[in-house]
């Protein structure tokens, strides 16, 4: 599937997200692998939703509209996810 959408915007092969890297580097070292896979799955997530949700937004709410604090968090939260070496 994602080769599909991939191949729609020109990329045959497109490249791997830094998680994923380091998942495939991580294979060979099951302790190494069993600490990215909670630091991703449970520790980035909640830092996220802590930093955009529970910081950013509730600091925007006190300064204006409950509307605009929400979508000038979700487009900052995009901005911080865009992967430049990634393409789309």
């Amino acid at each position: 599937m994602v080769e599909g959408v991939a191949s729609w915007f020109g990329y045959v092969n497109p490249p791997d997200q830094a998680a994923v890297q380091l998942f495939k580097e991580s294979a060979d070292n099951p302790a190494l692998f069993f600490r990215l896979l909670a630091t991703v799955v449970f520790l980035v997530p909640v830092a996220e939703e802590l930093l955009f949700r529970g910081y950013l937004q509730g600091y925007l709410m006190g300064r204006t509209t409950r509307w605009r604090a929400i979508m000038l968090t979700s487009l900052l939260f995009v901005l911080f996810h865009i992967s430049p070496n990634q393409g789309v």
